[in-house]
C-alpha cells in the first residue's frame, strides 16, 4: 500500500491541504464575529488545533481581533499562545488578569511556559508568578535565570530518568505509576547515583523484551550532552550533527537538569533562519504586526547607515563630473557596473553567512574560500565583460569605451567575490553578527569600487 500524498486526495480538483486553515474558514469566522454570533464562532474554532487557531487570529483585522478576544479567548487551546505572534501575544496579555495568565502557563510544558514568561516585562512577570503554585514557580524562576538564548531557557524540566540497575519490568511499572508523562517521550535517560546521564534507552527498545531482563544491554552509552549555557544556535547544530531526537542538558557538575527535544529544535532552527534573513535585509525583527511608528523606528537605523554609504558613492562620482559631462555614456553605463558587482557580492555574502552559521566557514578554510570566490568572480566577470564589450562597442560605436567598461566589470566582480567572504568573516572574528552589518558594507564597497574603477579608467584611457 503506497503513501497517499496531497496530489492523490482531491476535492473538486483541488488538493486537500495537510495543515493550516483555508480562506473559507477565515471568512466564516469573520462574518460570525462581525455579527456577534458567539455560538457560531465557537463552533468554527472548537475542533481545530491551537496553532491553526493562532493563524486564524493573525489573519483577522484589528477590529475582529478585539471581537475574538472578547468572545473566544477563554476557549482557545494552550498551543494557541505558543504559536501566536509575540507582539500580538504580549498585547493580549496586557488586557488579561495575572491569575488567568498563571493558569494558562501552568497548562503548558515548562519550556513553552518559560518562553511566554520571558517575553513579558519583569514587573508583569513577577505579578503572574505570584499566582503560580510554589513548586512550579521555583522551576520557572530557575529557568528564567538563564540567558534567553541558551539551552537552560530552551529545555523542558519534564523528563524520565531511571537507574542503571533496574530491570525492564521496573521501568514499565515506573512509567505506569507516573501521573503525567512528557508529551514527547522519545528516550529514557539512564543516570548514575549523582544523577549524571550515562546513556539513554529509546522507548521502542522496551517493546517485546521480557520484564525480567536487565535494562543494561539496552542502554546506548555513546551519549553526548548539552551544557546548560550552550547557545540555542549551537543546540540546533548539535541536533543536526548527531541526528538526535532528544538530548539531556547538564549543569557544570554534569548533573542532568532537563531535556531538549527535536520539536523544540525545529522552532529554534526556524527562528534562527528567520532572524538571519531579516538581518541581511537590515530589519531588526519580525514587524509584520507592529504599528507604523514602531516599524518605522526599527527600520530607520540601517537606512541612515545606507544613506551614509550612498553619499560616499556620490562623492566618488563627483570627482569625475567633468568626464561625465564630456561623455554621457558614462552615466548610462555606471549602474550596470555597480549592479553586477552588488549582485555578485550578495551571492558570495549569502553563502558565507550561511557557512559561518553552520560552522562550515572557519579560520582554517577562509583563505581557500576567499580564493574560490575571487576565481568565480573573475570568471563570471570575464564572461559578462565579453558579452558587454560587443554590446557597448556596437551601441556607442566606441571600442575604447567598451574595453574600459569590460575591465571595470571584471575588477568589480573580483572585488565582490573577495569582499563577500572577507567582510562577514572579519565581522564574525570581531564578535559582530555578520548577518547584521555585512549587507550594507558589501553593497557600499562594490558600489564605490565600481564607480571608481569605471570612471577612473575612463578618465585615464579615454580622455
Amino acid at each position: 500500500m503506497g503513501i497517499v500524498g496531497t496530489t492523490d486526495l482531491k476535492t473538486s480538483g483541488a488538493p486537500i491541504p495537510l495543515y493550516g486553515v483555508d480562506d473559507k474558514l477565515v471568512r466564516e469566522l469573520s462574518t460570525a464575529l462581525g455579527n456577534g454570533q458567539a455560538a457560531t464562532a465557537t463552533n468554527l474554532i472548537a475542533e481545530i488545533h491551537g496553532a491553526d487557531q493562532a493563524d486564524i487570529f493573525e489573519r483577522l483585522s484589528p477590529s475582529l481581533r478585539r471581537r475574538f478576544k472578547d468572545l473566544l479567548l477563554d476557549q482557545v487551546q494552550p498551543e494557541f499562545w505558543v504559536n501566536i505572534d509575540e507582539g500580538l501575544r504580549v498585547a493580549l496579555f496586557c488586557d488579561m488578569e495575572s491569575y488567568k495568565i498563571s493558569t494558562l502557563v501552568q497548562k503548558l510544558e515548562t519550556d513553552d511556559a518559560v518562553r511566554l514568561l520571558g517575553d513579558l516585562r519583569a514587573r508583569d512577570r513577577s505579578e503572574i508568578l505570584k499566582c503560580v503554585s510554589e513548586p512550579t514557580r521555583a522551576l520557572f524562576e530557575e529557568a528564567l535565570c538563564y540567558p534567553e538564548d541558551t539551552a537552560g531557557r530552551l529545555m523542558r524540566r519534564e523528563k524520565v530518568t531511571v537507574p542503571e540497575h533496574w530491570k525492564v519490568g521496573d521501568v514499565i511499572d515506573f512509567l505506569t505509576d507516573v501521573d503525567e508523562l512528557p508529551e514527547a517521550l522519545h528516550n529514557l535517560f539512564v543516570v548514575d547515583p549523582l544523577h549524571s546521564p550515562v546513556g539513554y534507552i529509546p522507548v521502542y527498545k522496551l517493546l517485546g523484551v521480557s520484564r525480567e531482563e536487565p535494562i543494561s544491554p539496552l542502554i546506548v552509552r555513546d551519549i553526548k550532552v548539552l551544557p546548560v549555557m550552550t547557545d540555542k544556535e549551537e543546540v540546533g547544530l548539535f541536533f543536526r550533527q548527531y541526528g538526535y531526537v532528544s538530548a539531556s542538558v547538564v549543569d557544570a557538575d554534569g548533573v542532568m537538569l532537563g531535556v531538549i527535544t527535536i520539536d523544540d529544535v525545529v522552532t529554534v532552527i526556524d527562528e534562527e533562519a528567520e532572524e538571519d534573513i531579516l538581518k541581511l535585509a537590515g530589519v531588526q525583527g519580525d514587524d509584520f504586526y507592529d504599528a507604523v511608528i514602531a516599524t518605522t523606528r526599527a527600520r530607520i537605523s540601517w537606512l541612515l547607515v545606507n544613506l551614509l554609504t550612498v553619499t560616499l558613492s556620490a562623492l566618488v562620482i563627483g570627482f569625475f563630473d567633468t568626464e561625465i559631462e564630456k561623455l554621457v555614456a558614462l552615466a548610462i553605463l555606471m549602474p550596470i557596473v555597480t549592479a553586477l558587482g552588488g549582485n555578485a557580492g550578495t551571492q558570495a555574502l549569502t553563502v558565507a553567512v550561511r557557512a559561518i552559521a553552520t560552522k562550515e566557514l572557519t579560520v582554517n578554510n577562509t583563505a581557500r574560500t576567499i580564493g574560490k570566490e575571487i576565481l568565480v568572480g573573475g570568471i563570471n566577470g570575464l564572461i559578462l565583460a565579453t558579452i558587454l564589450l560587443f554590446i557597448v562597442g556596437f551601441w556607442f560605436s566606441d571600442v575604447g569605451l567598451g574595453a574600459v567598461f569590460a575591465m571595470a566589470i571584471i575588477i568589480n566582480m573580483v572585488v565582490a567575490g573577495f569582499i563577500g567572504v572577507a567582510v562577514p568573516m572579519a565581522l564574525y572574528r570581531s564578535g559582530i553578527d555578520p548577518a547584521v552589518a555585512s549587507s550594507v558594507l558589501v553593497t557600499a564597497v562594490t558600489d564605490i569600487v565600481g564607480f571608481f574603477c569605471f570612471l577612473g579608467l575612463a578618465a585615464w584611457l579615454i580622455f
